[in-house]
């Protein structure tokens, strides 16, 4: 999670100042990590994705930062062979 705020991260540099502009922060990334999950994952479903590894479940909704900005984001959870926990995959700005 706190790979999604690094604006160094190869993967997530382009993410970052989105995520910052909502008002998370690298040193307060549970933040994001309580509301991806209090706010995406009560939303539905819009795509769901086998894999020799499990199930994806792609998830395109608003998330509302601490400052109070929203922006459209995309969340991607899966749930792997053999269990039935969803584990958090990654996050990006996206449509809704």
């Amino acid at each position: 999670m706190t790979n999604l705020l690094s604006a160094s991260h190869l993967l997530a540099a382009s993410k970052s100042p989105v995520f910052q502009a909502m008002g998370y922060s690298q040193d307060r990334w549970e933040q994001l990590a309580a509301d991806l999950r209090e706010q995406h994952v009560l939303s539905e479903v819009d795509e769901v994705v086998e894999s020799p590894h499990g199930r994806k479940y792609i998830i395109r909704a608003n998330l509302k930062g601490p400052n109070g900005r929203t922006f459209a984001m995309v969340s991607i959870w899966m749930v792997l062979k053999g269990e039935d926990v969803s584990r958090f995959v990654t996050a990006y700005p996206g449509e809704e």
